[in-house]
């Protein structure tokens, strides 16, 4: 038995099936089942595409990178953090300069 990758991210063959079941009215339990996710992965992916009003036709007519970007689940950027903060815990500032004179 593989180990479970919690965060990975999911096919998008696999996010327009949770949505196609859904539009056919199984219950997000029956739907965690037969595409073996969290029910609460179900419940989040029907909530971003509740958001954006996407139904599964329209999912189908968005190439993966596009459905991906528009329901928030795009790869992440990481931002740097500002020079000056860098600065700042690269060089600490002694406990002298804290102590009231």
């Amino acid at each position: 038995m593989g180990a479970k990758s919690q965060g990975a991210e999911m096919p998008m063959e696999k996010f327009r099936e949770i949505i196609r079941l859904h539009e056919l009215g199984r219950n997000q339990t029956e739907i965690a089942r037969s595409c073996k996710v969290a029910r609460s992965t179900v419940q989040d992916y029907l909530r971003r595409a509740a958001s954006k009003s996407l139904d599964y036709l329209q999912l189908e007519q968005l190439s993966d990178s596009e459905a991906q970007t528009l329901l928030g689940k795009g790869k992440r950027k990481t931002q740097a953090l500002p020079e000056t903060i860098l600065q700042r815990e690269a060089s600490p500032t002694p406990i002298a300069m804290y102590i009231a004179s």
